[in-house]
């Protein structure tokens, strides 16, 4: 079926774009021309939806997917970019709605796709060749083509909750902002419409609950016609309706700047923490060491979350401190790619230097206690005993010398 068969009669088109903002479903339509969006292509459709949501613009690569007829998400590719496009022609059948097609985007590459080749489809290169009448013919197997999957820690960079935390505020207060503005717009008109009228009513009499004239007047008496609106008598109190407008729409302003206010001391509040802590060695190097080795340091949750695996990020954290001696480097994101390479180097050396070593080695001698380079178990060379007494004789008394030398070599005969 031709493209252009399919225009006729569908104008406009709702894509409702489905992504997840900071962990947090989300949904923002946009509203298009069917003859824009045929015209458009893929690539335009991309621009436009990163166009109309600054947060998918941020994106570095954008995968996108459509709601097909049996409700399955189809990959929406250049190949296929026709048959979404029937699939809008067929969602705007009906005369009196509005076509909605539902579409979602993530970050990422599209993933492979299997592909299954039928017996009946001819082999590229071998469509001329016919097999002769009695030859025997087997259909060609089914072959399978994928694409490799592309590894999700690819297009993972990791940040630190308080940096996630600290986007998510800004995010919020930029849309509250604009919701604020939006807001004081709405409030204005609302006041400059019923408020703002130039008053109808003259007079200094007695207010009429018809005309609202101060005439003097009861509404029992007054001959004049009724009054319909704020904007004829300026007295928007008179009129419950746009009372109810006005009040409503001053709460909705006053709410939304409360919102803001908080979310603002909020993120004052974590500024404040985040800048106590910025300058320590730890919280510095964290982000660029988990980044430096992603399959080393982070580890995937079931519900596809990555987190940081604490006690390895921390122990390379102290051999890193320990080599740069506490000091932060000028350039870490240049000195990140060395970061592997110290570690390493780190644990090939220090571990070797400190093993099989008696701690107690270096006290005990302090208290006159020798250790012999070379000895049998159990039988300490005669020497060390005789010059470890000879070292003592002079600080020791007569008597105290005396046995401390017999009971020496009473040792020094059972061992021999």
């Amino acid at each position: 079926m031709a493209l252009s068969k399919l225009v006729d009669g569908l104008d406009e088109v709702d894509i409702k774009v489905h992504y997840t903002y900071y962990n947090e479903n989300r949904v923002t339509p946009i509203s298009i021309e069917f003859n824009e969006l045929t015209s458009l292509g893929y690539i335009g459709l991309e621009a436009v939806i990163q166009s109309q949501i600054k947060y998918i613009g941020r994106m570095s690569v954008v995968r996108i997917a459509y709601k097909d007829k049996e409700g399955d998400y189809v990959d929406l590719t250049y190949n296929n970019y026709n048959r979404f496009l029937r699939t809008l022609r067929t969602l705007g059948s009906a005369d009196d709605d509005t076509p909605v097609i539902n579409v979602r985007v993530t970050e990422g590459t599209s993933p492979g796709h299997y592909v299954q080749k039928s017996a009946s489809e001819p082999i590229p290169g071998r469509e001329s060749f016919i097999p002769a009448r009695k030859e025997l013919t087997f259909a060609p197997p089914e072959v399978q083509v994928s694409e490799q999957l592309n590894d999700p820690l690819d297009f993972y960079t990791y940040r630190s909750p308080i940096e996630l935390s600290l986007d998510e505020l800004n995010g919020d207060i930029r849309e509250l902002e604009v919701q604020v503005e939006s807001a004081k717009v709405h409030l204005t008109g609302i006041q400059e419409k019923y408020c703002n009228a130039p008053p109808r009513a003259f007079g200094n009499g007695k207010q009429c609950g018809n005309c609202h004239l101060r005439l003097d007047h009861t509404s029992r008496q007054c001959r004049i016609e009724k009054c319909l609106t704020s904007q004829q008598c300026g007295d928007v109190s008179k009129h419950p309706e746009e009372k109810s407008i006005l009040e409503s729409a001053s709460e909705h302003l006053k709410k939304l700047e409360k919102q803001l206010r908080e979310k603002t001391l909020d993120l004052e509040m974590k500024q404040k923490a985040a800048n106590s802590v910025k300058n320590s060695f730890t919280q510095r190097v964290r982000g660029y060491l988990i980044n430096s080795n992603k399959d080393k340091y982070l580890l995937r949750t079931s519900d596809g979350k990555f987190v940081p695996r604490s006690g390895i990020v921390n122990t390379d954290i102290a051999k890193l401190e320990k080599y740069f001696n506490g000091k932060i480097p000028t350039d870490i994101a240049q000195a990140a790619s060395t970061f592997q390479t110290i570690i390493s180097t780190f644990d090939t050396t220090s571990g070797l230097r400190n093993r099989h070593q008696n701690p107690a080695r270096h006290l005990l001698e302090q208290h006159a206690v020798r250790f012999p380079p070379t000895a049998a178990l159990g039988r300490p060379p005669e020497r060390q005993i005789d010059n470890r007494i000879d070292d003592h004789d002079d600080d020791l008394p007569p008597k105290k010398r005396q046995s401390l030398q017999t009971l020496m070599r009473s040792d020094q005969e059972m061992f021999m």
